[in-house]
């Protein structure tokens, strides 16, 4: 009986053992990536194991999340995906982004001083385009609510919150974004989807949607529906602008918004590949089809939102004021139009995700 005990336990060491090795042999980018696409599908034990391997990369000095090899999963990312499993991060969130340099005349932290913060926002502005602008401004602004939060701290006792709203204020172009003007609007309204959970969080309203909303409509291709060649993040990010800065100002501009919406969803219609189940590249943008599959999920997944939100009994009353300002020439939108446009954007949007789970499964049993 002793025998058998101990040879119980001497396996159980050794499977232990083996777990352990092969813990340290993963990488945090491809497990970030396996639980976030398949984490819904696992038995709890073994999603639980890979969230709590990324709980144990997080950095006690920065705050990010790095694995053995050096690779880094930025503080947001990490922390958003282990919360949906229940784990929390250890230590507070940097609040750098650690692919841009942080330093300035102090470097770029919770304990930098007002003046310093302000001449950070103007650095940034003056030195990065407004995708890289947007990030780094949301990527300070997420994790600093996320650390007063988490020290039982209200917002009110943030000295950067009202710094980025006056600055936000002070800076917002004409097209309603925030670019120099040797920088395109795309970059524009990139940035702003960078930030927008950031300053949301913060209790910042963007000011001007109205403006963001022409600008975006007027880079539209009316025949294609992309609203760029820039490609798929691009246009996800163009469709996530245009669906926050309507649905949270009392649904301002919806049918212009719901009939642009509609002509995107037949783009990634066409683009859509029924033998592999993923997305192919638009013409002159060649970028592999799993990559294709998440940005344009990401651009149905707004369409779904937002077809959703106008069918809430709840904007009846804001949709029908819009409604109101249809000229003669316009065409009336219906509910069944909103219907079926969510109905086939819901099932590109499965059929994508089943298919794209499928690609990561195999790419994770390669490598683990």
């Amino acid at each position: 009986m002793v025998i058998l005990t101990l040879a119980a336990l001497s396996t159980s060491v050794i499977a232990a053992e083996k777990q352990n090795l092969d813990r340290n042999k993963w990488k945090i980018k491809d497990i970030y990536e396996y639980l976030k696409t398949n984490g819904d599908k696992m038995p709890p034990k073994e999603a639980n194991a890979y969230a709590q391997f990324i709980v144990d990369c997080q950095d006690p000095k920065t705050g990010n999340f790095v694995d053995s090899c050096g690779e880094v999963i930025y503080s947001v990312k990490a922390y958003q995906l282990v919360r949906c499993f229940g784990l929390e991060p250890k230590y507070p969130l940097s609040v750098c982004e650690p692919t841009y340099r942080c330093e300035l005349d102090e470097e770029v932290s919770e304990s930098m001083s007002v003046e310093g913060f302000r001449k950070w926002l103007d650095h940034i502005y003056k030195n990065y385009n407004a995708y890289s602008a947007g990030s780094l401004r949301g990527h300070f602004m997420e994790p600093h609510v996320f650390n007063l939060r988490n020290a039982g701290k209200p917002l009110e006792s943030s000295v950067y919150i009202p710094v980025l709203q006056n600055w936000l204020l002070d800076n917002q172009k004409e097209n309603g974004f925030w670019n120099r003007p040797d920088d395109s609007d795309f970059n524009g309204w990139n940035g702003v989807m960078k930030m927008s959970g950031g300053v949301a969080k913060a209790g910042i309203k963007l000011p001007h949607p109205e403006k963001m909303i022409k600008t975006v409509l007027k880079h539209q291709d009316t025949k294609l529906g992309t609203f760029t060649s820039a490609g798929g993040c691009t246009n996800t990010n163009a469709l996530h602008v245009l669906r926050q800065c309507s649905n949270n100002n009392g649904m301002i501009m919806w049918q212009e918004v719901f009939r642009s919406m509609q002509r995107h969803a037949g783009y990634v219609q066409k683009r859509f590949d029924p033998d592999t189940g993923l997305f192919r590249s638009p013409p002159g943008y060649d970028r592999p089809p799993d990559l294709m599959t998440t940005r344009m999920r990401g651009g149905v997944g707004n369409i779904i939102i937002y077809s959703k939100a106008l069918l809430m009994p709840e904007n009846a009353a804001l949709i029908a004021v819009e409604r109101q300002k249809l000229t003669a020439d316009q065409k009336p939108i219906t509910k069944e139009e909103i219907v079926d446009l969510l109905v086939q954007t819901t099932g590109l949007s499965e059929l994508a995700r089943e298919s794209y789970a499928k690609y990561v499964q195999a790419e994770h049993e390669k490598k683990y």
